[in-house]
C-alpha cells in the first residue's frame, strides 16, 4: 500500500496499481536518446509485476497503533519477506527473465541504498529480522544463478534492466506518493542511453503535469493514470472498520502528462 494525503483523508495505492504504472512506463519507453528495450517483452513482465506478491495483503490491509494505514515503508520485515518471495515466483512463473528481473530488484531492497548516501535497508536490521533479510537473500542469488542459466542473459543486459526497472519503480512512487505540484521531485538513477549514462530529474507542476529532464518516452507528451481508493478519514478505530472502508471507497483514477522540459 502507497499512501498519500488527500482532502483531509488519503489517496491509497494499491502495490499491484503501482506496479502496473510502472510497466505503463516501460511500455512507453524509448526515443533518439534513450534505445530500445533488450528483451522487450519479458522486461515488460517485470515492469508491470513485480509488486504481484502484495495482491493477497492488500486484500486485508492493516493499521498502525494510531490508526492510521499500515504502507509499504512501514510494514513488518517478517510480512514483507514472504510476500516479496511470492511475488518473485509468480513472475518466475511466467517468464525466466522477468523472474530474475524482479528477484534482482527485490533482493536489492535490502542490499542496495535507496538512494546515495544511505545504508542499504539490512544493515539497520537486528536478531530475528536480520536472519530472516539474510536468508531471503541468500535465496534470492541463489535463484538469481538459476534464472541467468535458463534465461541466457548476460549479467550485463540484466544489470541495465534493473537500473530501468528502478527508474519506473522510482517514477511511479513519486506520482503515488505525492501530489503532483510544484516542489515533488525526485532525480532518479543512473541509466544507459546514446551519450553515456545520464540521470533523469522528474518535477511536476501545478498544472500536474511530470516534466521529465532528459525526455525518454517515444512521445511527446505521454499519458499516464493509475488507479486508486479514497477516503474521507485518515484514522480508524478497527481494522474493520478500515478494511470496510476501504472496500466501499470512491475509486479514483490520477491521470497525468510526462512532458519534456520546455
Amino acid at each position: 500500500m502507497i499512501i498519500q494525503e488527500h482532502d483531509g483523508g488519503w489517496l491509497l495505492f494499491r502495490q499491484t496499481d503501482h506496479a502496473l504504472l510502472s510497466g505503463a512506463f516501460a511500455r512507453a519507453w524509448g526515443n533518439s536518446l534513450f534505445p530500445a528495450l533488450e528483451r522487450r517483452d519479458e522486461l515488460l513482465i517485470a515492469a508491470a509485476r513485480h509488486d504481484d506478491g502484495w495482491a493477497d495483503w492488500e486484500l486485508a490491509p492493516t493499521l498502525r497503533p494510531d490508526g492510521e494505514p499500515v504502507d509499504f515503508i512501514r510494514i513488518p520485515v517478517s510480512e514483507h519477506v514472504p510476500l516479496y518471495r511470492r511475488g518473485i515466483d509468480l513472475v518466475e512463473s511466467e517468464d525466466a527473465y522477468g523472474g530474475l528481473i524482479a528477484s534482482l530488484h527485490g533482493e536489492r531492497l535490502y542490499t542496495r541504498p535507496f538512494h546515495p548516501g544511505m545504508d542499504p535497508r539490512i544493515d539497520h536490521l537486528k536478531g530475528g529480522d536480520r536472519a530472516l533479510a539474510d536468508g531471503y537473500v541468500a535465496h534470492e542469488r541463489a535463484r538469481q544463478d538459476r534464472l541467468l542459466e535458463r534465461s541466457g542473459a548476460s549479467r550485463g543486459t540484466a544489470d541495465e534492466a534493473w537500473r530501468l526497472l528502478q527508474v519506473w519503480d522510482r517514477l511511479s512512487l513519486l506520482v503515488c506518493m505525492s501530489p503532483l505540484r510544484q516542489g515533488a521531485r525526485q532525480l532518479m538513477p543512473a541509466v544507459a542511453t546514446t551519450r553515456g549514462d545520464v540521470q533523469i530529474e522528474a518535477r511536476a507542476t501545478d498544472d500536474g503535469d511530470l516534466i521529465c529532464d532528459p525526455y525518454p518516452f517515444a512521445t511527446e507528451p505521454a499519458s499516464f493514470d493509475v488507479a486508486a481508493v479514497r477516503t474521507t478519514q485518515r484514522s480508524w478505530g478497527s481494522e474493520a472498520a478500515y478494511r470496510g472502508d476501504f472496500r466501499d471507497a470512491d475509486r479514483h483514477i490520477l491521470a497525468f502528462r510526462c512532458r519534456p522540459l520546455s
